[in-house]
């Protein structure tokens, strides 16, 4: 039994000093998107990542939070709503009309400078430096996921 405990520790220890800072950072530029339900109860519509690639603002989502939605999403910052505001492109919608038969699930929006200023006063946009590109993947590697709403959420 003292070696349980013993081996409770180290991992508690190991989620302190490694996986609870990344997830932080995550979280620091992780959008949770909302829109007004039939009811205009204000309910999560799904997440998106915020980045800056050169001199632009990005929001990275799946096209079935954003493609058809896009003007009826916002953000919450701390004082007021925002609909960003910028260039929207999405995969395709299936020929079924269907979003849960996308094979592709993409959307991106180049944001406007005036959302750009907006979303930085609450969330931190992840640069390109701090994404490991062309990396092989092996089956000892951990990558963190974060999103919002949980409906769709699953561990692989």
């Amino acid at each position: 039994m003292a070696k349980d405990i013993e081996i409770i520790r180290k991992v508690n220890e190991l989620k302190s000093k490694i996986f609870y800072p990344r997830l932080y950072s995550a979280f620091q530029s992780t959008i949770c998107f909302f829109c007004n339900d039939d009811k205009t109860v204000v309910s999560p519509a799904g997440s998106g990542v915020f980045m800056k690639y050169k001199d632009n603002y990005y929001v990275v989502s799946a096209a079935h939070v954003l493609a058809e939605h896009y003007n009826d999403t916002f953000v919450i910052l701390e004082d007021k709503e925002l609909t960003i505001g910028g260039r929207l492109v999405s995969s395709p919608m299936p020929t079924s009309g269907n979003r849960d038969d996308d094979k592709i699930d993409i959307s991106i929006i180049k944001v406007d400078l005036t959302s750009a200023k907006e979303l930085l006063t609450r969330f931190k946009a992840i640069e390109i430096n701090e994404i490991e590109q062309n990396h092989k993947l092996s089956k000892t590697a951990t990558y963190f996921c974060v999103g919002f709403p949980l409906t769709r959420s699953e561990k692989i």
